[in-house]
């Protein structure tokens, strides 16, 4: 299986990114092909809602995220790790949901033919414990998901983790993540 990882943090070791590496690492070492793209190093712009894709299907931008979605297109599962930021998944990963809108108008305004649909993962990460604080962020990653064809499968959410690196003073959570990768 060709699987691609998106590391939405804005930190270069943030914890959502660590789970992901996790995953990554534990899906590898079972004989899967797995890449990393992380958003804070591609230089992409935001949507800016001219609606050109409802025409042509395709973006305006020639930018980093054409390559990005095109490893979307080819990957046979996929895992977002974004962290919660304001109670919704943090700027650079909305701003790759919202210029995935071609998708939406290819599948919506176009029609085109949905395409067969394969596995997707959430992970993220919160610093606050507060009830519903990932609400939100799964929202916008199943939307993110079905506009691809993607079938949400499965996530693994942590709160209360904020400064960078705290996830790995809590090894529980790692063993807990590689168990449930099991079912993906």
């Amino acid at each position: 299986m060709n699987i691609l990882g998106i590391a939405c943090s804005p930190r270069p070791r943030g914890n959502s990114t660590i789970l992901l590496d996790t995953a990554l690492e534990y899906l590898a070492q079972a004989g899967n092909k797995t890449e990393t793209v992380s958003l804070r190093e591609l230089d992409f712009k935001p949507c800016i809602g001219c609606e050109a894709c409802s025409k042509t299907g395709k973006c305006i931008f020639k930018d980093d995220l054409v390559s990005l979605f095109q490893k979307i297109e080819d990957a046979d599962k996929i895992i977002i790790a974004a962290p919660v930021f304001s109670m919704n998944i943090n700027a650079l990963a909305k701003a790759m949901v919202d210029r995935a809108q071609m998708y939406w108008a290819r599948k919506y305004v176009l029609k085109h033919a949905d395409k067969p649909t394969r596995p997707g993962m959430f992970i993220s990460t919160a610093g606050m414990n507060l009830q519903g604080v990932h609400d939100c962020s799964r929202k916008t990653i199943k939307y993110f998901y079905k506009m691809l064809d993607v079938e949400y499968k499965l996530d693994f959410l942590v709160s209360k983790v904020d400064a960078p690196g705290e996830i790995l003073s809590k090894p529980e959570k790692l063993s807990e993540l590689k168990e449930i990768l099991k079912a993906f």
